[in-house]
């Protein structure tokens, strides 16, 4: 969930009161060409305003980008070849991580923001996030007042979750020294992550300023959250009892709720919005992955609910707006390498058409 302005909320619950108990139905645009089309193009986080932000691959790397209004902005990467983008807000900034490849794997990683330079004619810009000397960053979330969640660490050590705002850069508290993580903040300072108990589990856990509030778990040993909206309900997944099985669940006013699966073991939710819409995947009774929406206490397939002569079977979702529209994924025969993007948007909603999508990745 990108932080998003509060003026759509009443359009939104608007629209929803005619059908409240429907089941909704979606249109769906393509957006990103299938890999091997050059440039390859990764839009990851989507806002209100009708823009996306992702990385766009270039000769020797990638780079953040910006979609809006028809056209790309092209942000650069901050010291590092590669670049992840993982949140988006209602201002258009976005935050991420600018990274190497090292022999294991990812290499050095540095958190980084886009913000508005007044001094380059307020030119949107790429700018790393302080962090010590000899240590490495991540930028999970982005709130529209700037404020940022992440985590930062001493290559072969735990990471510890931070928050980055107006008076520079602080720890959060921590259920045990092994560590923490920030995942997202709030428009209310709300951050949503994980910390580890003194038992060396992970637990699900919300930071209210200096209160650290251990969310618990669906029963088994360990639980992560994913998500927060602008109403402080959050989004996360837990393993059960049988230590197997893993559902996402909703927490709101300090009670967890399982949202179940499509007839499988597993459902991981990967964002909401602030009508409390949860998107995600889950495995249906034959073990296949489907990319879901749970609203109304139910959960739906996602590719049941597109229109007729949609031959997709979406399996992942990247991000939900406050205005219903998700970003989607589904994959060919070659998996990750092999995808295609696709905007929806509820059918009768009062979503904004994003400008220029028709000229997307040509």
């Amino acid at each position: 969930m990108n932080s998003r302005a509060k003026a759509v909320v009443p359009l939104l619950l608007v629209a929803l009161s005619v059908t409240a108990r429907a089941v909704p139905a979606f249109t769906a645009v393509q957006l990103a060409p299938q890999w091997p089309t050059s440039p390859l193009i990764d839009m990851s986080c989507l806002n209100d305003a009708g823009q996306m932000a992702g990385a766009v691959a270039t000769t020797t790397g990638s780079q953040m980008a910006l979609f809006s209004a028809g056209r790309f902005q092209y942000l650069g990467a901050v010291g590092e070849p590669y670049i992840m983008v993982h949140e988006l807000n209602e201002l258009g900034d976005a935050c991420g991580t600018a990274y190497e490849y090292g022999q294991n794997g990812l290499g050095r990683q540095r958190a980084c923001v886009s913000r508005i330079d007044r001094a380059a004619r307020n030119r949107r810009t790429l700018v790393a996030l302080p962090t010590d000397v000899g240590s490495w960053s991540v930028a999970f979330g982005l709130n529209d007042r700037g404020e940022i969640a992440g985590i930062t660490w001493v290559p072969d050590h735990e990471p510890h979750a931070v928050v980055w705002g107006p008076n520079g850069r602080r720890f959060l508290k921590e259920l045990d020294p092994r560590g923490s993580r920030g995942w997202k903040i709030n428009n209310l300072g709300t951050v949503l992550g994980m910390c580890y108990t003194a038992m060396g589990e992970y637990h699900a856990t919300l930071w209210h300023g200096d209160r650290i509030t251990d969310m618990g778990t669906l029963g088994g040993p360990s639980s992560n959250m994913v998500d927060i909206n602008d109403l402080d309900a959050a989004v996360g997944y837990s393993r059960l009892a049988d230590g197997h099985s893993v559902h996402g669940f909703i927490y709101r006013r300090g009670v967890m709720t399982d949202l179940g699966t499509l007839g499988g073991d597993r459902s991981v939710p990967s964002a909401m919005n602030d009508s409390n819409w949860v998107v995600g995947y889950s495995t249906d009774g034959a073990g296949d992955r489907r990319a879901f929406l749970w609203e109304n206490g139910a959960m739906h397939d996602l590719s049941s609910l597109m229109p007729p002569g949609f031959d997709q079977i979406l399996v992942s979702v990247l991000d939900i707006n406050d205005r219903g529209q998700i970003l989607a994924l589904s994959f060919a025969d070659d998996g990750w390498y092999d995808y295609r993007l696709f905007l929806l948007t509820p059918v009768g909603s009062p979503a904004l058409a994003i400008g220029g999508i028709e000229s997307f990745g040509k």
